[in-house]
């Protein structure tokens, strides 16, 4: 059975299937902010920050996300589309600005 297109922005919270290969027996549903630019809609894969409900202190590494938890900067990945779930929610402007800056610093574009 074919699935339907979800549509995505930018700043959507998500939950993603997130099974290790194709043994796994159960897939667990994981967290998700999307960050890919709104540009590149058609792409068969997406970008995300997973989202760690457990918070610590790494100013530079996590920014808080409200009663979410915490998008991790520092685990940028590409999946594919068809591996979103579902959104439930976004970010507002201000903590979208808050990840951008976060993901320029750690991937080096600013100084």
């Amino acid at each position: 059975m074919r699935r339907r297109w979800i549509a995505l922005e930018r700043g959507n919270l998500v939950t993603f299937e997130s099974g290790r290969g194709r043994a796994c027996l159960v897939r667990m549903p994981a967290h998700a902010l999307l960050v890919q630019h709104d540009l590149f809609a058609g792409h068969e894969f997406v970008a995300i920050l997973p989202i760690n409900r457990r918070r610590i202190s790494a100013p530079l590494l996590r920014v808080n996300i409200g009663c979410h938890g915490q998008a991790m900067v520092d685990q940028l990945r590409m999946i594919p589309r068809r591996a979103i779930r579902m959104v439930y929610g976004a970010i507002d402007a201000k903590t979208q600005r808050e990840v951008d800056r976060a993901m320029a610093l750690y991937l080096g574009l600013v100084r």
